[in-house]
């Protein structure tokens, strides 16, 4: 937000309290959801989300929030989140609201 980096977040397998609180269904948590949860709410609300996916040879691979990051997404106010198809070209997403 404001060209700045709010929070960042990595993918999870670890069974924390957080993973159990929001994650019923889920044997960890990921990326966007990790940096939403570190972030301070105030400072978020309206920012954009840029997710990318780093392969294990190093290549950029699809990154698209899931149903359940989507609704994370708009439930903390971010509007649009950008992410990664392969190492040529990213996407952008629009986020619903889900009032």
């Amino acid at each position: 937000k404001g060209g700045r980096i709010l929070s960042k977040g990595f993918n999870s397998s670890a069974r924390n309290s957080l993973v159990r609180l929001h994650y019923e269904f889920f044997n960890g948590i990921h990326a966007e959801a990790s940096a939403l949860y570190k972030a301070r709410k105030n400072d978020i609300v309206g920012a954009d989300v840029y997710v990318a996916r780093m392969k294990r040879d190093g290549s950029i691979g699809f990154s698209a929030p899931c149903d359940y990051c989507i609704r994370v997404l708009s439930k903390f106010g971010i509007k649009r989140a950008f992410y990664s198809i392969d190492d040529m070209s990213f996407n952008m997403m629009k986020i619903p609201s889900f009032n």
